[in-house]
């Protein structure tokens, strides 16, 4: 599982940063590769800099990479799932990209269920639930489960889990950490602001 998830970062990134060298070409310009940053979502600092791209980074389309040359020298590709979000960002705008990670309350019920056996049911959640509402609506705790079996589908995409059944998801030690760590660097809690929708020198 891991050998596949890490071919396909590596095909990933490699398309990024061909990518990168097609704007530049465009552009007329030319960087050392030592200035990409094809993960440029992972960013511990905000990146401000010149939209000189603007792609889809997946066959399926649902997924759009901005590459960003960045006041700091380096070239950035920073990747958004809402194609809403970077609507206004159009080539040679001067956009800010930043990220809030924070551990999601879904991540944290899901450890729980899970404490000392590394498995999460849902109908053991739902027992839960029943046993001690803490604020769901009686007639709301399938929906509510159904939240956390969503999230762990997009973790085990990601390689972070894994499902035995429909009723049972193998839970790794290091879950909430793991399940942070892939929010961070993917585009739902990646923010970007229109600071000119202006070519810099205009």
């Amino acid at each position: 599982m891991g050998g596949i998830g890490s071919l396909r970062d590596l095909g990933e990134r490699n398309d990024i940063i061909k990518a990168i060298n097609r704007s530049l070409a465009d552009r007329g310009e030319e960087r050392a590769p030592g200035s990409f940053v094809p993960r440029g979502e992972a960013a511990q600092t905000p990146i401000t800099g010149r939209v000189i791209d603007k792609r889809l980074t997946d066959e399926l389309g649902d997924r759009i990479g901005l590459i960003i040359d960045g006041i700091d020298g380096r070239v950035h590709h920073v990747a958004f799932r809402d194609p809403a979000a970077v609507e206004e960002a159009k080539i040679g705008a001067i956009v800010e990209v930043s990220r809030t990670p924070s551990q999601r309350p879904a991540d944290r019920n899901i450890a729980i269920v899970a404490t000392g056996t590394g498995v999460y049911r849902p109908s053991a959640h739902r027992k839960m639930l029943e046993a001690a509402p803490a604020g769901v609506r009686v007639g709301d705790y399938e929906a509510f489960v159904d939240t956390h079996v969503r999230r762990l589908e997009a973790l085990r995409r990601a390689g972070i889990v894994e499902r035995a059944s429909a009723d049972c998801w193998l839970i790794p030690e290091n879950f909430e950490v793991r399940a942070t760590a892939y929010d961070a660097g993917t585009v739902n809690l990646t923010s970007i602001r229109l600071l000119s929708g202006y070519y810099l020198q205009q």
